[in-house]
């Protein structure tokens, strides 16, 4: 027999105390295992990210003056490179949340929404529809030119003349 204590306990023992049969017992405990495991994954992945950043950091710093071997060498680059792929596979997985759609996690009835807006102006109404005029619009103007283009030495500067500042003499 075990001995429940706790809140925590109680609720988990009267949550499976309400299971009549043992399979409905199993599934549960399946899919909190489950549950559990990504947690474990997302926290792991975090930490071994920081452990490497750590490692590669305190290696530049202890051996920065000493010349390394061949390996030692290849292994530094080697962690660098596996950084900086696991960086760009976290910025991808942005991207891939900013304008595409992303089937929605099974976590129960009482999980908080995961949608985030992505640019705060889309969070106006009609937002898209101003953007799409927007772009629109941008791509009937018609411009000729360089913009604010610096005038080069050679160039030299005429100041507009107004009539009233013209004076005009007389004919002999």
């Amino acid at each position: 027999w075990v001995i429940v204590v706790g809140v925590k306990a109680n609720i988990k023992f009267g949550f499976f105390a309400k299971m009549h049969n043992s399979n409905e017992k199993k599934k549960s405990v399946d899919y909190l295992r489950k549950q559990s495991r990504r947690n474990y994954l997302a926290k792991r992945k975090d930490d071994k990210i920081a452990e490497l950043e750590d490692d590669i950091r305190d290696d530049e710093y202890l051996f920065e003056a000493e010349e390394l071997t061949e390996k030692e060498r290849e292994e530094r680059e080697y962690k660098k490179r596996l950084l900086s792929i696991v960086k760009e596979h976290d910025k991808a997985k942005e991207l891939e949340n900013i304008q595409r759609y992303k089937m929605p996690e099974d976590r129960g009835k009482n999980s908080k929404n995961d949608y985030v807006e992505v640019d705060k102006t889309e969070s106006v109404p009609f937002s898209e529809q101003k953007k799409w005029e927007a772009e629109r619009i941008a791509s009937a103007m018609y411009s000729v030119g360089a913009k604010n283009v610096p005038k080069s030495k050679d160039e030299q500067e005429y100041e507009l003349l107004i009539d009233s500042e013209i004076e005009f003499k007389p004919k002999l």
